[in-house]
């Protein structure tokens, strides 16, 4: 729907692009639903044809505009017919968009094979059972000597990393790793957005077996190796890879589950990004708790038998 030209023909206010509440991929207007909070809350997901308020939650395309411009259903109807749109709520039934650079992963091996890997994942913490348990539902194996990607002239070196696959539906559209190197400049790389079959930041990562069979609770953390400690300890856990979730994201928790558990590490640098991404889950409508790790400690970090007693209690 061509949601500019209808809004600046109806003389809706827009965020610009430099105004704290702009997102790529989505055009903001102040919310109508959430009268008397100042900003613009109510965002138009430009790929997926649906909106979503950060402080009241989602909201139908009939529903938002008939709302937005002070207008009845039936003529809400027409104005979406003009502008060349619908009124289906898309999100949840849009196909991954194919793009145009072709995707792939870079050469990997068996996790058990000499390359190092096995041996930095049982220094973290992971005993061999554990990690051949990984392997099975996560999918993980290891870079070797030669691994590379190349895309748009670069060359990204990948050698001697943890590789995770990143499901979406059963099929695998993207992929991060993690250095084994004591120096590395970049711990985490994760595929460029150029060559993802679907962008990793709308995604949730978690374990791929669950997905048309998900639970009510979802233990929240920041990364990767924290949910592999997570699910080892007998909790559904997910990771929006890293602190600050997208709308997207958020829109996906609040669509499949009623109760989420922050697990999250306990430095100090990412708490103020976090009691803001708890507070807009809180506001829209999932009930939310939070724990932190123990002192000096990440889940991925701790001990199966801590974790287990730290969120045990969340579970009776």
């Amino acid at each position: 729907m061509d949601i500019l030209s209808l809004y600046q023909d109806h003389g809706v206010m827009i965020a610009e692009e430099d105004h704290k509440h702009s997102r790529p991929g989505w055009v903001q207007t102040p919310c109508p639903f959430c009268a008397g909070h100042q900003g613009f809350h109510l965002g138009y997901n430009l790929q997926h044809n649906y909106f979503v308020c950060w402080r009241c939650g989602h909201k139908g395309v009939t529903q938002a505009l008939s709302k937005i411009l002070g207008v009845n259903y039936n003529q809400v109807q027409n104005i979406i017919r003009t502008y060349k749109g619908t009124t289906r709520k898309a999100f949840n039934e849009v196909t991954p968009s194919v793009k145009k650079k072709a995707f792939r992963t870079p050469k990997n091996i068996d996790i058990f094979g000499n390359g190092g890997c096995l041996h930095y994942l049982i220094k973290r913490g992971f005993r061999t059972k554990e990690i051949v348990k990984l392997v099975r539902v996560f999918g993980i194996s290891q870079t070797g000597p030669v691994s590379s990607i190349s895309f748009n002239g670069k060359i990204m070196d990948l050698r001697f990393r943890v590789l995770a696959p990143i499901y979406f539906e059963g099929e695998m559209v993207s992929w991060q790793t993690r250095s084994i190197a004591k120096k590395s400049t970049l711990k985490y790389i994760t595929c460029p957005g150029i060559i993802e079959k679907k962008d990793h930041k709308s995604l949730i990562y978690y374990e791929p077996e669950k997905w048309d069979n998900l639970p009510d609770t979802l233990v929240l953390v920041e990364g990767i190796f924290d949910v592999w400690k997570v699910y080892l300890s007998g909790f559904f856990c997910g990771c929006g890879f890293g602190v600050e979730l997208t709308i997207d994201q958020i829109y996906w928790i609040k669509s499949n589950f009623k109760r989420v558990i922050f697990f999250l590490d306990s430095d100090t640098a990412g708490e103020k990004k976090s009691k803001v991404l708890f507070n807009q889950l809180l506001f829209s409508g999932i009930d939310c708790e939070m724990v932190k790790a123990l002192p000096g400690e990440d889940p991925g970090s701790m001990k199966i038998e801590e974790i287990q007693e730290v969120l045990n209690p969340f579970f009776t």
